[in-house]
């Protein structure tokens, strides 16, 4: 009947709409992958480059300022979990059922030195 092909060609178009739109959500979340991975590569990768720095008093500097900007990053971190979380719950993306809390970070040089 026309009303049913009406209704099968308007139904057709909406799941079409909700599927571009998925794909546009998928392809900025991506996108921001990609951003928050270059930022991270290029903070962290100081901690690889200071092997080449020729004074060891700078590579100590450069490794505590490294360390603070770590630290200083955790609560932002914290944040992101849930904001993440409500993300996936809208998209109904499943997750893992784990609630954590980053709350520090320490090296391994941290780790031998608290050893008696």
């Amino acid at each position: 009947s026309k009303m049913k092909d009406l209704f099968d060609k308007l139904l057709m178009t909406i799941l079409n709409e909700i599927y571009n739109l998925l794909k546009d959500i998928d392809t900025m979340i991506s996108g921001t992958g990609a951003i928050v991975s270059k930022h991270l590569n290029a903070v962290y990768s100081i901690c690889w480059d200071n092997l080449t720095i020729p004074s060891e008093n700078d590579g100590l500097k450069i490794e505590r300022k490294v360390r603070s900007f770590r630290n200083s990053l955790l609560p932002s971190l914290n944040l992101l979990f849930p904001n993440l979380r409500k993300i996936q719950d809208k998209l109904g993306i499943q997750h893992a059922a784990t609630d954590f809390s980053i709350t520090a970070v320490e090296t391994s040089e941290d780790v031998i030195q608290k050893k008696p």
